[in-house]
């Protein structure tokens, strides 16, 4: 089963206004005609709107001197196949969030999201816009973080949402512990806000070493260490960023909620009503 798109204005030509909204990175029948895929694992659905004027706004990293800080993430629950919604956008130094382009897909896997961003790529490539993604801020999702490195190469730093560092922090701190939850929380805080990298390993040697001293932390502490300091996730401290950008994904979060509320009105439709 196949979904099409039905308007080839949704479709980029030439002399599209650049206010105009269009799809790409989908797939092609034999004719050439854009099709979406019906979810399935060997029928995957790619589909990406923007336009013109949000890419060349947003994704020209050249006036910051390629130090930009990019999100993305993803939203449930739009449409009735179940589809995850990517969002990909850009934050400011006012940590405001540029909303740059919208994606559905067939399911949160690393070819899924590789293609998203490599057709984000080609297309700045083809449009002549001087992208360059250095650093890119999401949830632990490791699908997402190896096909950005995939695709924008090795050195990218993907940065963890500071948020959910915490929101995943207090799950792990059980009744057992609930009488050392604040130490633990204001220790956390305060690795945070180091500034650089010998401050931080400082402070890190001293708090891990007070854990120690505490039975109740045993389990916590091995949690701690192996999730956020010895896994890919390590990258959520002030000096991991680029000075004054945004050290969370609630901003973006924030657009995903407005999506729900306002164009889906919390109501799941099929995908030609998602498009």
């Amino acid at each position: 089963m196949n979904f099409e798109i039905g308007s080839r204005h949704h479709l980029y030509f030439p002399t599209i206004d650049q206010d105009t909204p269009f799809f790409f990175g989908f797939n092609k029948d034999a004719n050439g005609k854009p099709i979406i895929g019906s979810g399935a694992y060997d029928d995957r659905t790619y589909i990406f709107p923007t336009t013109l004027k949000l890419l060349r706004m947003n994704c020209d990293t050249s006036n910051q001197n390629h130090s930009a800080l990019f999100h993305v993430d993803a939203t449930y629950k739009l449409s009735i196949s179940r589809h995850p919604l990517l969002l990909f956008g850009r934050s400011n130094f006012k940590k405001e969030i540029k909303p740059i382009v919208l994606g559905i897909i067939s399911q949160e896997e690393t070819l899924e999201f590789k293609i998203f961003f490599s057709s984000i790529h080609s297309l700045c490539q083809h449009f002549g816009i001087n992208f360059v993604l250095r650093y890119m801020m999401q949830d632990a999702q490791a699908s997402s973080s190896a096909a950005v490195r995939a695709v924008f190469g090795p050195d990218v730093t993907v940065l963890m949402c500071y948020f959910h560092l915490n929101q995943n922090v207090k799950k792990h701190l059980d009744k057992s512990v609930k009488h050392l939850k604040d130490i633990v929380l204001g220790d956390i805080s305060c690795l945070h806000y180091c500034t650089d990298l010998t401050q931080y390993l400082n402070k890190r040697h001293e708090i891990i070493s007070k854990w120690e001293t505490f039975l109740e932390l045993k389990q916590f502490k091995t949690y701690f260490v192996s999730q956020w300091i010895e896994s890919q996730w390590l990258n959520w401290q002030l000096f991991s960023r680029p000075p004054g950008f945004s050290t969370t994904n609630n901003n973006v979060e924030s657009i995903n909620g407005q999506i729900k509320k306002f164009f889906a009105k919390y109501r799941r439709g099929s995908i030609n009503e998602c498009l």
